[in-house]
């Protein structure tokens, strides 16, 4: 990982801009490789993907981005069930900055970006910042009412020639406080197995873990 005090920040109005205008943007010349999420917190499942990402974009050199919200994507679609933000904005992007991203896309999710098709908007990301490359988590759903799910996101990198990297989840252990990512040799045979202590990482069970007080474990889940 190396701090990238250079990463490009575009909002989602300069892309829709070079979109409407067909002025080509420079900076995505080389083509570029996007994850899309909140990354509230960016945990070491998050830290894990983009590691991936990145080491992808340099072998094909091209651009690593990451196209994210002003607020994780949880607290609009389900504010009452919401248990609050791990991190600021600025505090993200910070974190993000640190992975060694070239650049960052912020969107305000409003009703007009929540009601466009996954096929188009990934389409928007093809046309104006020259998409080579996507990579995502197992479980990724994008588009109006998260039509698109990663069978449909593979089917349409095959058909437009982009490449797609679809990542397992990073687990840990409470007991022995372990992080398991994909590429331990035990992580099928760890993950298999019934335990109460083996725990999916992800941002809604961090945000438990400080509603519980249970810093320590919160803190080893966002450490780099």
């Amino acid at each position: 990982m190396g701090y990238n005090i250079f990463m490009q920040i575009f909002s989602w109005n300069d892309i829709q801009t070079s979109l409407n205008t067909g002025k080509e943007n420079s900076f995505f010349s080389e083509g570029c490789g996007i994850c899309i999420g909140s990354f509230d917190g960016l945990h070491k499942g998050h830290q894990f993907l983009l590691k991936k990402m990145i080491d992808s974009c340099q072998k094909d050199g091209i651009k690593a981005g990451v196209l994210t919200f002003t607020r994780p994507l949880p607290a609009i679609k389900h504010p009452k069930d919401y248990k609050g933000d791990i991190c600021t904005l600025d505090q993200r992007i910070s974190r993000l900055q640190r992975m060694g991203l070239d650049f960052l896309i912020l969107v305000d999710f409003d009703e007009t970006f929540a009601s466009m098709l996954g096929s188009d908007f990934f389409t928007i990301l093809l046309n104006v910042c020259n998409l080579k490359l996507v990579a995502e988590g197992c479980d990724f759903r994008c588009g109006y009412k998260g039509a698109m799910d990663v069978q449909a996101l593979k089917y349409y990198c095959e058909r437009n020639k982009i490449k797609s990297i679809f990542i397992d989840p990073v687990y840990y252990d409470s007991e022995n406080a372990k992080i398991y990512t994909p590429d331990d040799a035990n992580y099928n045979e760890i993950i298999s197995k019934p335990s109460e202590t083996i725990q999916r990482v992800s941002s809604s069970h961090i945000r438990e873990l400080l509603q519980k007080q249970f810093h320590t474990t919160a803190n080893l889940l966002l450490s780099f």
